[in-house]
């Protein structure tokens, strides 16, 4: 029998998967967006988005967002089902930091290969690079689920 190691459940779902749900509030309303997404060492998460979308209207004013990656195909009650909750702090990355994004992204798009570094074309479109500063990551507790059948959250150390 494998221990259960929180921390490496959550990189292997973030490694593995390329989508995020991105749950946003301007102190009116709430919005939550499906997002590709890349990663820096789990403690930084990029995503590419208009300035013109809702979400990024949401995160210009009010910073605080909450994040949740997961495999859709998973089975409704396999005590292996599991996805990452994460609170963050969401911010435009600054233009200084694009070469080392895109890099990342590029990797993930296209993993082994040296693909070129574009920074122009966030200049041309209101699209731009985001940041989510992860503050805190939780995932679902397997033991507990095991023994209650009950989905119960544990906090994420790193």
């Amino acid at each position: 029998m494998t221990l259960f190691n929180p921390a490496d459940t959550a990189r292997s779902i973030i490694d593995n998967t390329n989508f995020l749900s991105l749950a946003t509030f301007n102190g009116k309303e709430t919005w939550i967006a499906p997002l590709f997404f890349a990663h820096d060492q789990f403690k930084t998460i990029y995503f590419v988005s208009s300035l013109e979308s809702v979400h990024a209207q949401h995160i210009l004013v009010q910073s605080q967002v909450a994040v949740s990656v997961f495999n859709s195909n998973q089975k409704e009650g396999d005590i292996n089902t599991n996805g990452i909750q994460i609170r963050g702090q969401a911010f435009l990355a600054d233009k200084s930091e694009y070469a080392k994004i895109i890099k990342l992204f590029n990797n993930r798009i296209f993993p082994g290969q040296n693909q070129p570094v574009d920074e122009t074309r966030y200049d041309e479109t209101s699209r731009r690079i985001f940041k989510i500063h992860i503050n805190e990551i939780y995932l679902q507790d397997p033991q507990y689920f095991e023994k209650y059948q009950i989905d119960k959250r544990i906090k994420v150390v790193f």
